[in-house]
């Protein structure tokens, strides 16, 4: 019985955990939880179905092969990993072989980390996911993962139990950078439409004659169509924070620098820093609104 544990139960590491509890008699799985509210609720819910729950990374580093992190950004990542009281702190002890990191990270931090990693035989696989809460649920989210090829095949199994896909990019940090590329033009694309919006509405053209008209032209996309959806029902309910897509392209702005995602980075920073940071990405309509 393959023994993993898993580090980050927010919207998606929660759906991770609950497929890998179905596949009764396959894993074996601890989870690390913190002496919160929040907490308590998700190991009650997971103990139900079957998961050990610890609030100690020294015991889980000592219990697991595989360590599974689902966290916000890089800055958690080389918390849990490379610094003090984190995994490597534990190196003549610990028995985790394999991370894989479903965060979307930074690349080269992913590859300063893998590197430490490495030199400790541990490996590391960057994983980054696409997919919405409900589909982390489903296990349907899609996967991409960069690292060594033939640890991503030793770990399939993982994932082909909680996600519809998985595919092997690269070398470390490969699908993290795939990852920023695919976030920076989803939330451009989402910010441009909510630009639009605005604009049209100033105009007084009705929202389903233009979301028609777009819809079935070049203009069209899924961020589109998502950001008209919550506009017009006026439902801005929390499915991917603004904070974290100002982090996303923050990011991505190193790797793909223009002027474009400059005035993107310094727009969603802002918007962060207006109160915006815990609201949906689709709030950025409401924080172009305001200016």
């Amino acid at each position: 019985m393959k023994r993993i544990g898993l580090i980050g139960t927010g919207n998606m590491g929660l759906g991770i955990a609950q497929n890998l509890l179905k596949k009764e008699g396959a894993y074996n799985l601890t989870v690390f939880t913190r002496d919160t509210q929040r907490g308590k609720e998700v190991s009650e819910t997971l103990e139900k179905k079957g998961a050990h729950i610890t609030h100690s990374l020294k015991d889980l580093f000592s219990q697991v092969d595989t360590l599974l992190l689902c966290l916000t950004d890089s800055v958690a990542v080389e918390h849990i990993l490379i610094e003090e009281g984190g995994l490597l702190s534990y190196k003549d002890t610990t028995t985790v072989k394999t991370v894989i990191d479903f965060s979307t990270s930074h690349p080269e931090s992913t590859k300063k980390v893998g590197k430490m990693l490495n030199e400790a035989s541990i490996n590391l696989l960057d994983t980054p996911m696409t997919g919405s809460k409900d589909e982390a649920e489903k296990g349907i989210i899609r996967l991409l993962s960069g690292g060594d090829e033939s640890v991503f095949n030793s770990q399939k199994d993982i994932f082909d139990a909680i996600s519809a896909s998985a595919a092997y990019c690269g070398p470390q940090g490969s699908a993290h950078l795939v990852k920023l590329a695919n976030n920076y033009m989803a939330v451009l694309n989402q910010t441009i439409s909510a630009q639009v919006a605005l604009v049209l509405e100033k105009e007084g053209i009705p929202l389903d004659v233009y979301r028609t008209f777009i819809s079935q032209s070049g203009g069209n996309s899924a961020g589109f169509k998502s950001i008209l959806d919550k506009i017009e029902k006026n439902n801005f309910d929390v499915k991917f924070e603004l904070g974290l897509a100002a982090k996303d392209v923050r990011y991505a702005s190193e790797f793909f620098p223009s002027p474009i995602a400059d005035e993107l980075r310094t727009l969603f920073l802002n918007a962060s820093e207006a109160s915006f940071k815990d609201k949906d990405i689709a709030e950025i309509y409401n924080y172009l609104k305001t200016r």
